[in-house]
């Protein structure tokens, strides 16, 4: 990740720029481009300026590193959570009663106006709080 640091400050300061895009498809999937995402039929990730001396390759390792320093920045510190647990019964219904209600809320929020971004993050969430509760059993 360092080099492409050294590497970005090692050209010299009249080269031209160019922007690639790191977009995620509307499916799911996520890939470089250089064109703009909403080109691609996807929603921007990240835009990240390279040289445009660079070879393509080059330009996405380039992206892929800051994009990876920009994921370990924005990463919070996971707190350590020490719990005792009195009644695992009364723990587990208490975690399934959260889970319903953070899905009803989620349901309620999609159905007033948001952008598609916002919508898809909403289903994306709303998946993922489901998951989880089907696998704790609730």
């Amino acid at each position: 990740m360092r080099w492409a640091l050294y590497l970005v400050w090692a050209l010299p300061w009249c080269a031209q720029a160019d922007t690639i895009y790191l977009c995620k498809a509307y499916s799911g999937g996520m890939f470089w481009s250089s064109a703009t995402c909403s080109q691609q039929k996807a929603t921007l990730d990240r835009a990240v300026s390279v040289p445009d001396s660079m070879s393509w390759d080059e330009k996405v390792k380039m992206g892929e590193a800051s994009w990876a320093q920009g994921r370990a920045v924005a990463a919070p510190a996971q707190p350590v959570v020490v719990q005792q647990v009195q009644n695992p019964q009364a723990s587990r219904q208490a975690e399934c009663n959260s889970l319903r209600d953070s899905i009803a809320n989620l349901d309620s929020q999609a159905r007033s106006p948001q952008s598609g971004q916002m919508q898809d993050w909403l289903k994306q969430r709303r998946r993922e709080l489901s998951d989880q509760r089907y696998r704790m059993q609730c």
